[in-house]
């Protein structure tokens, strides 16, 4: 099975896998900058909740009473990022793209809804 942008699936020596090689690439450049003390805490595809779920009440009428039941109505929206860490304090988020052509307009909406949201602006990487 082919992926949507037609990139390759990339294991790493530990067994990790990644969506392409330019991620892998900048995974391994990240670990260097956290080896050398100028980030920290990185973490791989991080979930952000972008739109909480949605929720209603209803009525179940059962033989002998009435009860009420909760059920999820709309599913939560989230962004997974490529690579969160920290530098200067400040928390980075970032997403490995293959050109700026090819963003497609889920993902912008996201990244509008990030920085709403969250007051997060994701960097891409090219």
């Amino acid at each position: 099975m082919s992926s949507k942008y037609k990139n390759r699936k990339v294991t790493s020596e530990d067994g990790t896998v990644f969506d392409s090689r330019k991620e892998y690439k900048r995974y391994e450049a990240l670990l260097e900058e956290q080896s050398e003390g100028i980030i920290s805490d990185l973490r791989r595809q991080v979930k952000f909740e972008l739109i909480p779920p949605i929720y209603q009440t209803f009525e179940k009428r059962l033989k002998t009473k009435i009860k009420q039941e909760r059920r999820c109505v709309q599913k939560a929206t989230h962004y997974i990022a490529d690579f969160s860490y920290v530098r200067d304090g400040k928390v980075i988020v970032e997403d490995v793209k293959a050109s700026f052509k090819f963003q497609d307009p889920v993902y912008r909406l996201k990244k509008r809804l990030m920085r709403y949201v969250h007051g997060i602006e994701i960097h891409e990487v090219y």
